[in-house]
């Protein structure tokens, strides 16, 4: 009788083993072992921390052209607006309580409005964070609605400029032309802008990890309604705004979120993160 124990444990070992490996079958891998975002399988490494760390230093050194202060707020509020996508592919779920602690932020809100007197630098300030974007993450896909085809041509123009001066950064250009632009990376992956004019009816279906809205006051309101609410429901999402002062906008953006602060008596307006009116900023 003894000799059949043996057996019996080495048996039972085996359809344990069996059913473990099954299991481990079923289970979701970790999305840093998805190779989404390149060589990001490294053991208790932030993929979003590096992301942050890298848009950074492209936005401060990458560029030939120096930031005013004003563009540089500008950048903390784009980077605070797409915080959550930035850390989407981390395997471990991030702590944005230590986030915010680390970069100095009270909050983070996905939806950010910058809106100033014309020459303050806005759409410079937006091709500069697009461009560093696409060079830095990976298969992130960025849109860009602006009030007309002249306007979106132009936008995306400056960002092909704006990559051309990172160093190795016009090598990286896939394809380019009026309306997308395709960055490569070593990972094999790329990451892709497009720009799009106002025209409700050729734009449903189309999205991205971020959306732009140039001039937000004066684009087209069935842009806003068909368009751009749908891909707010997306958790990760995030809505940067740019555009000169125009009470209409107060209508817009209110419509977005209950936190929008209008104040138009002093000129200022608060959509999660905005830079107001200020000589001083420049």
């Amino acid at each position: 009788m003894d000799a059949y124990i043996p057996l019996f444990i080495k048996a039972a070992q085996e359809e344990t083993s069996k059913q473990q490996r099954a299991l481990l079958h079923q289970c979701p891998r970790r999305r840093s072992n998805l190779n989404s975002a390149g060589d990001l399988t490294r053991a208790g490494s932030s993929i979003g921390k590096e992301r942050l760390d890298a848009l950074r230093d492209v936005l401060e050194n990458g560029f030939t052209w120096t930031r005013s202060n004003t563009q540089r707020r500008f950048h903390e509020a784009f980077l605070n607006a797409s915080v959550r996508y930035l850390f989407s592919h981390d395997s471990v779920p991030p702590d944005y309580r230590e986030i915010m602690d680390e970069n100095k932020w009270t909050d983070i809100r996905q939806q950010c409005l910058c809106m100033t007197p014309r020459r303050f630098g806005k759409t410079v300030a937006v091709g500069m964070f697009v461009a560093a974007m696409a060079l830095t993450v990976p298969g992130c896909e960025q849109a860009i609605f602006s009030t007309g085809r002249r306007a979106s041509s132009k936008l995306l123009e400056l960002v092909g400029q704006l990559v051309s001066q990172v160093p190795g950064g016009s090598e990286r250009i896939a394809k380019s032309n009026q309306e997308t632009v395709w960055i490569t990376h070593p990972c094999g992956t790329v990451s892709k802008i497009n720009s799009y004019p106002s025209c409700a009816k050729t734009l449903r279906g189309v999205g991205g990890d971020v959306v732009y809205m140039e001039e937000a006051s004066f684009m087209d309101l069935a842009v806003f309604y068909e368009v751009i609410v749908p891909l707010l429901e997306v958790d990760k999402t995030a809505l940067i705004c740019i555009s000169t002062p125009q009470v209409r906008l107060i209508f817009i953006m209110s419509i977005i979120s209950p936190l929008f602060l209008c104040r138009v008596s002093n000129v200022y307006a608060y959509f999660s993160h905005c830079c107001p009116l200020s000589s001083g900023l420049a």
